[in-house]
């Protein structure tokens, strides 16, 4: 994993002349609609054409604005309603992908365009600032446990607004929910840089293994976020299968019942005398939680790349 920040041109040399290699790049744009020149001559910085462009927030109203350029087939999802967010991927046109209704949605707590790529995925992903962070963690163990469960390759890119260097809750809920399933970011410097403060919150998460990957940081941006890219090696061949560990729950019929006693004699009254419903929730999640977390370990497993879910 790389933690290099590189000018457009640099990248063109970490992608190398591997013809099985595809090179994705990310930016979060605060909209798109009024910067198509500077997005395009950006691109044309490069010195070659990334295979995939993924864009979040390009804040388009109708598909009539939306960014298309020669050599690329566009796909998008933007907001019905509300200003502001969307997702959009360009993806170059020999890359023969079909969308994957059922995994792409506008959300007021996510917003995901899925589109599949022989036994790959590829996935452009933004997570709202003011969405429930709970609902969102859900889908996002569900869709990692999706991928697991196809056994497909994925790339996703994105924006998550959850700063990946700073030590917090969210921080640590995404992490632990990326390492039981298998999953990382390969991103790992500030990618937002604004005056006094230097957050991660633009990723790219995968579960291809490190030897066939490159990635970093790109020194240009078109919003106050700068571009991300990853350099996928061998992408056309089948997943290699790779031992690796994983985090999984100890659940067994011992700590279930342990579970179930230490529950039933956890002190619930606090809650009962809460009457804000938004807090008495907070109240009753930490309780539940830190039962759950002290009954239901973490233990480490191997597993391999390519090992279906039994089911």
């Amino acid at each position: 994993m790389d933690a290099d920040y590189l000018t457009p041109e640099q990248v063109g040399v970490r992608r190398g002349n591997n013809r099985n290699s595809l090179c994705f790049v990310h930016s979060n744009a605060r909209s798109a609609r009024n910067k198509e020149e500077e997005i395009l001559a950006l691109h044309a910085s490069f010195g070659f054409d990334p295979d995939v462009l993924m864009i979040t927030e390009p804040w388009y109203q109708n598909g009539l604005e939306v960014l298309k350029s020669p050599g690329y087939t566009t796909y998008f999802l933007n907001r019905a309603s509300q200003r502001g967010g969307g997702v959009l991927l360009m993806i170059e046109n020999t890359i023969n992908c079909s969308i994957v209704e059922s995994r792409s949605a506008i959300t007021c707590d996510y917003e995901i365009l899925t589109v599949q790529y022989g036994n790959t995925v590829f996935c452009v992903l933004y997570r709202p600032p003011n969405g429930n962070h709970r609902t969102f963690m859900s889908f996002l163990d569900d869709y990692l446990g999706w991928i697991n469960d196809c056994n497909h390759q994925l790339i996703l890119g994105g924006d998550l607004n959850i700063d990946l260097l700073t030590i917090a809750s969210l921080q640590t809920e995404l992490c632990r929910c990326l390492m039981s399933n298998g999953f990382r970011n390969v991103i790992n410097a500030a990618t937002r840089v604004c005056g006094t403060s230097a957050t991660l919150i633009d990723v790219f998460i995968t579960n291809i293994i490190d030897s066939n990957l490159r990635s970093g940081i790109v020194i240009a941006a078109i919003s106050d976020h700068l571009l991300i890219f990853i350099v996928v090696k061998n992408l056309y061949t089948t997943p290699v299968t790779q031992n690796i560990p994983i985090n999984i729950r100890d659940i067994n019929a011992r700590s279930l019942e342990i579970f179930r006693l230490e529950i039933m004699g956890t002190y619930w009254s606090e809650v009962r005398q809460i009457t804000d419903p938004e807090i008495a929730y907070d109240c009753f999640y930490e309780k539940f939680k830190t039962v759950y977390d002290r009954c239901f370990p973490y233990k480490t497993i191997k597993r391999a790349l390519n090992e279906k879910n039994p089911g």
